[in-house]
């Protein structure tokens, strides 16, 4: 910072001399406003490549953030009351939270790995999904039977859309345009226009539906019907089921891979996954995926698996299904939702 002293005696030069440290001061500060917009967009681009899995612990009321290079916890964050939902916006730059018991939703900035906001969200919130361009949260309210909208840069809520009883898992077209919600105590998924904010259609699914995913063509919608113990396939188009897929014991997670032949299913009470062919609507393998398997996800060609019983994630090999590694978190994690920032 420049002295008084300093000041003075600059405001008393005159002529060549003076402009000469005036322009060498103007030099300076857009060499250093330079120097700082460099470091800036280094550490941003870093904070947002950083491998990373934030995995809700229902029993501690905490987050666990997985470095999913190392495979090891990289911290552990303070949320609401029995976290339940995740969706993490790499766009965003945030991770944002469902907590059922104390009716809100907590809001992780990825850089700090903190929390920056927490808000109400309705009287039961439980899932939980960000739209593919960052803008916008959706959260469903399970006693309101609604589905929140928020803002996702200022998470103030934009919109409250009415839906079927009990909803619970969302799920967004990879093209934004539309929004899926699962309604498990109407055994039916509702399907919204995300530009009107209004209802478009609904269909008829298993026995109550909980967890909902498209995969990433946006051609087929996965509805796991918790109940029914089976999947409901839906073509996005036609928005008809167009297969009934058996697999195990209360299905709830499902993950696709990149291409989308490929689907993986948790099975709660059977402690399996379902591996589904996509193209044959049909189940090619099941393998065991630890105590009370929850939440699922993606990155490098290995699947993240939450174990709810065991207090652990759990990492498969996409390709044999083989357990490689298995990480201690919080109380009865749950993950549900996409919570990794490598998509």
């Amino acid at each position: 910072m420049t002295s008084e002293s300093q000041r003075i005696g600059l405001q008393s030069r005159t002529g060549r001399s003076a402009r000469s440290a005036l322009s060498s001061a103007r030099w300076s500060s857009a060499l250093l406003s330079a120097l700082l917009f460099v470091v800036m967009s280094v550490a941003s681009q870093a904070a947002e490549a950083a491998p990373f899995a934030y995995i809700t612990n229902q029993g501690s009321h905490s987050v666990s953030v997985i470095d999913l290079e190392t495979m090891k916890v990289a911290a552990t964050i303070p949320v609401g009351r029995a976290p339940a939902g995740v969706a993490v916006s790499p766009r965003a730059g945030k991770a944002f939270v469902t907590n059922p018991e104390s009716k809100d939703m907590s809001v992780i900035d990825i850089a700090s790995q903190r929390v920056v906001d927490t808000v109400p969200a309705g009287s039961g919130p439980v899932g939980i999904a960000v739209a593919p361009d960052g803008r916008e949260v959706y959260v469903a309210d399970w006693f309101g039977n609604r589905l929140l909208v928020f803002d996702a840069a200022t998470h103030r809520q934009q919109a409250a859309i009415p839906v079927a009883a009990a909803p619970t898992g969302i799920a967004v077209h990879p093209d934004g345009g539309t929004i899926y919600v699962a309604n498990r105590d109407a055994d039916r998924i509702s399907v919204i226009d995300r530009a009107s904010r209004k209802v478009r259609g609904e269909v008829e699914v298993g026995h109550h539906p909980f967890g909902v995913m498209v995969e990433p063509t946006g051609r087929r919608l996965y509805a796991l019907n918790v109940l029914s113990d089976d999947v409901s396939v839906i073509d996005t188009t036609s928005l008809k089921v167009v297969a009934t897929i058996p697999v195990g014991k209360a299905p709830y997670g499902a993950i696709a891979s990149g291409d989308g032949k490929r689907v993986f299913i948790t099975n709660q009470h059977a402690e399996s996954m379902s591996v589904i062919d996509g193209e044959a609507n049909r189940v090619v393998a099941t393998v065991p995926a630890g105590g009370y398997p929850e939440g699922i996800d993606w990155h490098a060609g290995r699947l993240i698996v939450v174990n709810w019983m065991d207090d652990v994630v759990r990492i498969l090999d996409a390709e044999s299904g083989r357990t490689l590694s298995t990480i201690d978190v919080g109380s009865n994690p749950r993950g549900f939702g996409r919570f990794t920032t490598t998509r």
